[in-house]
């Protein structure tokens, strides 16, 4: 696992050295780039794998990526709304409550989808038995 970080540090320092412009910045939306990068960084350790969503061609397709950066800055936002100020979410359903629920219901096919495609390395096998009795 140690190499995983840097070899993914390293795609992260590609991609701004490709998109900075003439002034050395990069643009406004790049967090989007370091969610992916979070990402990454979050599959290889929980999963030893490479999704690919650094490279220009995506393992898991980009779509399948942005889908899940979406909802995770989605439930982001929506628990942030739920919790701050008066939570109405106890007493009737809010619509920050709705969002926050789809938002984790669409976050759970994630893992749901790809740790069947995992199963055959033994050692993956244990991590995802850890990971499974923490989800």
């Amino acid at each position: 696992i140690s190499r995983f970080p840097g070899k993914i540090s390293d795609l992260l320092v590609q991609r701004i050295t490709f998109t900075r412009d003439m002034h050395n910045e990069v643009p406004e939306d790049f967090i989007k780039e370091l969610n992916k990068w979070s990402l990454e960084c979050m599959m290889q350790v929980l999963f030893a794998t490479e999704i690919g969503s650094l490279r220009s061609t995506s393992y898991l397709g980009h779509q399948e990526t942005d889908r899940v950066l979406k909802s995770l800055t989605d439930a982001t936002d929506a628990l942030r709304n739920c919790e701050s100020g008066i939570q109405l979410w106890r007493v009737y359903e809010t619509s920050s409550f709705t969002k926050l629920v789809e938002s984790i219901k669409n976050l759970e096919r994630f893992p749901c989808k790809h740790i069947p495609l995992l199963r055959h390395d033994t050692k993956l096998e244990q991590r995802l038995e850890m990971l499974q009795s923490n989800l």
